[in-house]
Parts: structure tokens; sequence; C-alpha cells
């Protein structure tokens, strides 16, 4: 051919085919081939170039089938990687894979399916931030831990089973175990001892004691030493949580407002929102501040409560207390008529209520035919408890108030005898009733 320059040169309008021959100097003047120029051998540079996209062809030789591109749209909107399935009915799976240097054991690190699904090939591990939040396991890189947030769990070698979420969550923790703090530094310093839940904004922040639970905003907030605490809520007329002043305080339980004291301990404490008590057992006794209202009935010294009423236990459970109740009974007895003359035998009832020490009694005795008493030697016996004191017993014909008789009397050294005055023959309907002290 005639020689000419590179510029002179008509330039190809299609793909060369390979047969196209090139000069080549090899210590003399060759010539190539176009497939020949790179057979055999691998093709390297240090940037592609390209103004559309750069394109791989699958397997099948398809033009569209099985491909993988890198192109960018030209809009501004980025450069886009993109995978081709195998037809027009499915995607193309995108793989990131590495490799040994010598292209052996394959492992896909990452795929992104067609459906916009990632999976990896093995624990997907964040050093950083996500969207800005940090996320990990936190100092010491202990598997077991969560941390979420800027510092949460920071200081921590060896401690595991940690849950920090937040900002500075369990900042300074470095060897303790099992411990979960939700919120902006919530459990803050708690480190050394075992265990504890502070969920919310503060909750815990100055925390070092073992088993503490804390809800809620600055709940147990400046609590130290102190163990086994459990505080929830918070006061809408301070701003801090449940157990906020105690520090050195441990067992208590705390729901409501009330911030507690230094060194509260073995309280239960229930409060309002404004943090005032409205019941409070200080290890000794219940204390209520306000009326309560009983839908049911309650009870007293052990025994069962009914539907309404106070109940008793059958046993008076005695009390020294001269100001305190601690027995109420009702019931029947059958008292002994002695020395009275009756024609038939005569239906006698009766009835007691005992109110503390203090017995009321009722004897109603209705003849059969008539009834006749002699003053002296007709009593009543057999009174249902023991009589210590007399008070008074009254004597009256229930079926005619206009007949009187004289007032029965007791005798507290005969066991408790009533004298009954002469009476009848008489077919009336006679009653007995009196009090006395046990």
């Amino acid at each position: 051919m005639t020689n000419k320059t590179i510029n002179g040169l008509t330039g190809a309008t299609t793909p060369l085919a390979g047969t196209e021959e090139v000069p080549i100097w090899d210590g003399a003047s060759k010539k190539v081939t176009v497939a020949n120029l790179t057979a055999g051998r691998a093709i390297s540079a240090l940037t592609v170039s390209a103004s559309g996209a750069i394109t791989t062809t699958g397997a099948t030789g398809s033009a569209s089938a099985n491909k993988a591109s890198l192109s960018y749209d030209g809009a501004g909107n980025g450069v886009f990687l993109q995978s081709y399935g195998p037809d027009a009915a499915t995607n193309g799976v995108m793989y990131l894979r590495t490799l040994r240097s010598d292209g052996s054991n394959a492992v896909n690190a990452l795929a992104i399916t067609g459906a916009g699904a990632v999976t990896t090939g093995g624990p997907l591990t964040v050093t950083g931030a996500v969207n800005g939040l940090t996320v990990g396991l936190g100092g010491g890189s202990v598997a077991t831990n969560t941390a979420v947030g800027t510092s949460a769990l920071a200081a921590n070698t060896t401690g595991p089973r940690h849950v920090a979420v937040g900002y500075q969550a369990l900042f300074t923790n470095t060897n303790s175990a099992d411990v979960t703090a939700i919120g902006y530094r919530a459990g803050y310093t708690m480190n050394g001892a075992n265990g504890g839940t502070f969920v919310g904004s503060d909750a815990g922040q100055l925390a070092t004691g073992a088993y503490n639970t804390c809800f809620g905003v600055r709940t147990g907030k400046v609590i130290s030493s102190g163990t086994g605490n459990t505080f929830v809520g918070a006061s809408t007329a301070t701003g801090d949580g449940a157990g906020a002043a105690v520090t050195t305080g441990s067992n208590n339980v705390i729901l409501g407002g009330y911030a507690g004291t230094a060194a509260l301990s073995g309280n239960i404490i229930l409060s309002d929102g404004s943090g005032n008590i409205k019941a409070q057992y200080d290890g000794t006794l219940w204390t209520l501040t306000d009326a309560v209202k009983h839908t049911t009935g309650i009870s007293v010294g052990g025994a069962t409560p009914g539907a309404g009423g106070i109940a008793f236990p059958a046993t008076a459970v005695a009390v020294a207390d001269p100001n305190t109740l601690d027995d109420y009974e009702e019931g029947t007895w059958t008292p002994t008529l002695n020395g009275w003359t009756n024609v038939g035998t005569p239906t006698v009832t009766a009835t007691y209520t005992k109110i503390g020490r203090l017995v009321f009694f009722t004897i109603e005795i209705a003849p059969a035919t008539s009834i006749a008493t002699t003053v002296v030697t007709s009593t009543v016996t057999n009174l249902p408890f023991a009589v210590g004191k007399n008070v008074a017993v009254l004597l009256a014909d229930a079926s005619n108030a206009a007949v009187v008789y004289s007032p029965a009397l007791m005798n507290t050294a005969a066991g408790g005898t009533i004298y009954v005055p002469t009476i009848g023959p008489t077919a009336d309907y006679l009653e007995i009733c009196g009090t006395y002290f046990v």
C-alpha cells in the first residue's frame, strides 16, 4: 500500500474482524493480525474511559442477556452498576465476590437480588456510622453486646451481654455484665456490678449498684451504691423521675413521681404524677394518705374477707392496746333454765353480739302451755362467754306490756348465774336481755 501518515488513513466504520494487520517492530518489521495482538496475554490499564456504557457480554453472547454494565446516565444522577437477567421476565443478581490471589475460594460476600433484597455470605460488620448513627459491639468488641449511638458502651473491655442504645449509654462500663441501658446517658457510670435495666433519658445515670431497674426520664438518676431498687414514672412537678433522690438506699419499689430520699430502703411507695405519696409500706406498716373505698369486705387478724363488712377471726387475736378493737362476733347459744316449772317444753331462742370485751345477749322464752319461776331458786346459766363483770339484766313480758317484773340479777361469783323473780304461772312470752364484760 501507499505510505501514508496515520492522520491520512481512512477510519474504520465497523468493528474489526480480527483479520486486519498492523505493523509491529520486534528488531525487525513484522505484520500481526489484530486478533493476535493480545492472544495469550492479559491487558491492564490504569484508566478506562468511555463516553457510553462499559458492558460485558454474557456467556450466551446475547447483547441483552446475562451481562453487566457500568454507565453514567448523563443527567447528573450518578453512575449505575447494572446486572441483566437471562430473559425479559427475570431480573439479574449482582454479587460482590471475594477470591484468593489465584482466583480460588470464591465467596459471594454480598448479593443483591432483583427484588431489592441484600444478603451476605457471613456476618455484616459495619465500622463507623449508618446514616450518622453509630452501630456496633461497643468497646472491646464483645460478641454478645449491642451498642447503638455515639459513644454507647465506649469504654467496655470485657463486660458481656450488654445492650446500650443512645448517646453515651453505659459510657464508662468496662467489665460488668447483663446491663440494658436505653436512652441518653442511661446507665452512664454503671460499672463493676452486674445486672441492671435503665430505660429513659438519664435513667440510672450515676448508678453503680447491682440489679436496679429504672423506667422513665431521670428515674434513679443519682443512685450510686444502692441495689435492688425498682423505680417507674416521673414527676410532672419537678421533671425528675421516680427515685431521683435515692443514692445509697436499697430494695425500694417506687411507682409515680416520688423522688425519695438518699438512704430510703425497704419501702414500697405508690405516688401520683406530682410525686405525692398515696400509699407507703415502710417495712412494718402500710400508710394510706386518703380514704379507702372497698367494694368487697375487708378482714383483720388473718380472717377471710366476705362480700362486705369487716371480718374478724373465729378465735380472737388479743391485742393489749386498749384503743384497738380486736374482736367482733355474732351468734346463738343454748342457755340452761334451772328451777323453772314448765307445763310442756318451752321454746328457748338465745342470741348474742360480742364487741371487744362487751357482750350483748337476748333470751326469748315461749311457753308450750305455761311457765312459772320462784325467786332465789329459779335461775338461767350457761351464758355464751365467761362473765368478767356484771352490768345489767332486764326481764320483760313480751306478750303484755302492762305486766312488769323486777329486774333479774346476775351473780359473777356464781359463774354468771342469772336469778329471776317469781313469775306466773303464765302463758306469756318472756324475754331476758342484758350486757356484761368478759
